[in-house]
């Protein structure tokens, strides 16, 4: 078995965050699930978040702005179907 750090290295970002968020959710009383899929999702269109205003520091306020949409919209969508 390889170091701890070579073996996280392994494991794509979107995961690590999604579980990240998943248990925060849980820790707020929401569920591991809606956490997870908004964390993985926002984590999977961060590409295209980073390439608005072409990475520039002036545009780190929309690229904040633009993950918080992604993510929420996901969330939001997951709850109406889990609850729905």
């Amino acid at each position: 078995m390889g170091k701890p750090e070579t073996c996280l290295a392994r494991v794509p970002p979107y995961s690590l965050h999604g579980m990240a968020s998943g248990v925060m959710s849980t820790m707020g009383g929401g569920k591991f699930g809606h956490g997870f899929a908004s964390a993985a999702g926002t984590q999977l269109s961060s590409v295209m978040i980073d390439q608005i205003g072409n990475g520039a520091a002036s545009y780190k306020a929309h690229r904040i702005m633009a993950a918080a949409v992604v993510g929420g919209t996901i969330a939001k969508t997951r709850v109406r179907r889990v609850s729905g």
